[in-house]
């Protein structure tokens, strides 16, 4: 798979390099399993071109939520995969950025992930989850992501490789209950598009219409 390749080139010649992060950021990225990759800290050039062929899956998925935070104005977006060639799983994030003032959720693993409704919905539905109140949300997010995380709304984006869920790109707002834009939902679709990309399995193959789960 060419994504390996390119990672794998990027940890050899990544060793020796100290961190560094862009003051400017309105954000706080995570390197979990990526960290051993390429560490370094990006700033918000969502398109492939823009950051062409050759950088590194590190770099790519710190844009791809960048730009996710920002359009969307939120205050965590986060990547889980079930991705054997980057020892992933879905339990634990891989990839996290959020404003400075908001819990990372790195190493956070007491939700089993799968078996939250949410996620079952996700794997039945293959489409965007939009909840405006997690509180009164159906499917029901996990309790502890209310209750320990403080998340109040949040939207879920399926990433579906040869027909299986192999994790999603999650959106959390812990303000309040709000109201998602079709922009914001927008900007969560080409994060999911961009995902795969760096997962080297191409655009969504899926209906790009978001499902906006009615509150009750």
């Amino acid at each position: 798979m060419a994504v390996c390749q390119v990672m794998w080139r990027v940890r050899a010649c990544a060793r020796d390099r100290e961190p560094r992060m862009l003051d400017e950021l309105p954000c706080v990225h995570h390197r979990n399993f990526a960290s051993k990759l390429c560490p370094v800290l990006t700033g918000s050039q969502l398109s492939r071109g823009a950051l062409g062929d050759n950088a590194s899956p590190v770099v790519r998925l710190d844009t791809i939520l960048d730009e996710l935070l920002r359009v969307a104005a939120a205050s965590r977006a986060t990547i889980r995969l079930d991705w054997s060639p980057w020892g992933a799983h879905v339990d634990d994030v891989v990839a996290e950025a959020r404003r400075p003032e908001v819990e990372s959720l790195v190493g956070k693993t007491s939700i089993r992930q799968r078996d939250a409704e949410t996620v079952k919905w996700l794997e039945q539905k293959r489409t965007i989850l939009v909840q405006e109140d997690c509180a009164a949300g159906f499917p029901a997010p996990p309790q502890a992501l209310l209750d320990v995380y403080g998340v109040r709304a949040q939207m879920l984006a399926p990433l579906v490789v040869d027909d299986a869920l192999v994790g999603w790109i999650s959106v959390h707002d812990i303000r309040s209950v709000r109201k998602w834009t079709q922009r914001d939902v927008a900007a969560l679709e080409s994060a999911a598009g961009a995902v795969l990309n760096v997962l080297g399995v191409g655009p969504l193959e899926r209906d790009p219409r978001a499902v906006v789960v009615e509150e009750t």
